[in-house]
This record gives C-alpha cells, structure tokens and sequence, in this order.
C-alpha cells in the first residue's frame, strides 16, 4: 500500500504551499512560502520544502497541483500563463530528478475534484464535477470514480468552451468561452460596462451593491442565467452527482440557489446535481495533490 503519508504541493505563481497529509486528509505539517519567478530557483524550494515536511515519515509519493495541463506523452507542462517560466518544460521530470519519491503532477481544477472527493463535500461519490470560479474558470471532472483526463490532457476545460453565444473575447483567443463571462474579473469588466464604478474593488463588489444598486443586481442575474446554462451542459455531457465550487466567487450564496432553474431545462430522465462549496477550500490543490499521491501508489 505504499506509505502512510503524502506531501502534497500547490505550485501558483506567487506562493507554494505544501503540507504533510495522512490518508485521511489530515493535515499534520504545513508550510507557505513565496514563488520564485524563475525555473531553476522554484525547483530547488519546491524540492526543499517537500524534503522538510516530509522528515523521516514514510511517504506514499509526493503530488503537486499546478496552473496548466500536461502532455501526456511528453510530461511537457502548457497552458500556464501565470507561470511562463515553467511553460514548456517538463516540470514533474524535473522535480522527480531532485526527490526520492514518486511524484505526480495535476492540473489544479482537477485537484479540487479529487480532494473533494477523497476528503471533502463529494466524499464517496464517484461521479463528480469540481468548478474554480476565481481569476479564471477551471473544471476537473471524476466520472466512475476516475479522473477524466483525455487523450491530450484537456479534458474537463469547461472555463474556456464557447458556451454563451457573445462576442467578448476570452484571454485564450476565443469568444464567448465560460471565463470570459463567470471569472471574477468578468465581472468587474461586464459592471464596469454597464455603467457601475467598482472603484478598486473586484467582484465581491459587484455581488454586495446587487441588493440595492439595478447595475449590479443585471449583472449577477445574468450570471446567474449563464451559471445556470453551464450546469445543464455539464449535466448533458457528464451526468454528475455533485458539483463543487471553489474559488473566491464560490463564497456568493446565489449559486446555490439554482436547482430550481436548472430542473426544468434538463432532459425528462435526468436530475439534478446537488451544487455545494467545497469543504476544504483553499486547502484543496495540496490535498487532491495527496489524494493522488495516495491513488498512484496503490495502482
């Protein structure tokens, strides 16, 4: 079975943080550091801070969750704008070379599926989806119990499917794409065009003042229509039990409130999933990191 324990490892461009985790998605050490912007000097703090959580405990593998996919034929890291200096590099290659363990690498939208599911609000449920709703949108989906990954690693990128037929462009070159409408500074961008002043605020703003401002209230409706509209796709394609939110805007209450509106636009035969947040919140691109440490080693 491997070791009792996992370092997981949440790579982002401005912090790491990694932790000590045990098979029951406790955290027993934890450590924060800054990023650094170059390739070399990131390696060498990833690998340290894995060496001094890790001690003499017996680890199953280390994980590490990262802003991008992976080829899976070449283990070459792409799609990580927030992190050019790791951008065609084989970065897993590069860490196992400087660590005793088995390492494995996961785009971080995937890892909060499968630490939702291994620790948190979709605990035991083999068919789910995990939605980021932040600086962009990411998906990860689990469809009978296994991570849905795809022949070039791009499966489950729901935040940049042109679902909404508008013309806005997305930061991936498309138009109409999920994250260029539900992102947190989507919104600020579409209040901002409607006439509101957010000042220096972000979407929290927008969200606060939709309670008695008519721009805001206009503008979290339509996201909420344009929420609505992304769950029934995602019942379409992946039939999924649960779907859990994270990121910053998965704080705004009315995302849960839409069962109701999503029911009558699905098929006769299918149901609704429940729509939670997720338990384990920032904490969950280390974890799902560890729970596929965890998975790998019993492979």
């Amino acid at each position: 079975m491997g070791g009792s324990y996992a370092v997981g490892v949440d790579v982002g461009g401005t912090k790491i943080e990694a932790a000590l985790v045990d098979r029951s998605g406790d955290e027993l050490a934890r450590k924060r550091v800054d990023s650094p912007r170059e390739r070399q000097a990131l390696l060498q703090v990833c690998a340290a801070l894995v060496r001094e959580l890790a001690g003499d405990s017996a680890l199953a593998g280390v994980g590490f969750s990262i802003p991008g996919s992976l080829d899976p034929r070449t283990g070459i890291l792409r799609n990580a704008p927030n992190m050019p200096h790791l951008a065609g590099t084989p970065f897993g290659a590069d860490l196992a070379a400087r660590l005793p363990w088995p390492v494995v690498l996961e785009n971080d939208a995937n890892c909060l599926a499968l630490s939702e599911r291994a620790f948190g609000a979709a605990r035991g449920r083999d068919h789910v989806c995990g939605i980021i709703l932040g600086t962009g949108v990411g998906s990860g989906v689990i469809i009978g119990g296994r991570l849905l990954t795809g022949a070039h690693g791009l499966a489950s990128e729901i935040g940049h499917v042109p679902l909404f037929d508008h013309a806005v462009r997305c930061a991936c070159g498309r138009t109409g794409c999920v994250e260029a409408f539900l992102s947190g500074p989507a919104h600020v961008r579409r209040y901002r065009a409607a006439g509101g002043d957010p000042g220096d605020g972000g979407a929290e703003v927008v969200f606060a003042r939709a309670e008695t401002e008519a721009i805001a209230r206009r503008v979290v409706m339509e996201s909420m229509q344009l929420f609505v509209r992304l769950v029934v796709a995602l019942v379409d394609l992946y039939d999924p039990e649960i779907v859990v939110l994270g990121g910053g805007l998965s704080r705004q209450p009315g995302f849960y409130a839409q069962t109701s509106a999503i029911e009558p636009m699905l098929p006769a035969t299918a149901r609704a999933p429940a729509i939670v947040p997720a338990e384990r919140g920032d904490a969950s691109g280390k974890l799902g990191a560890a729970a596929l440490a965890f998975e790998r080693a019993l492979a």
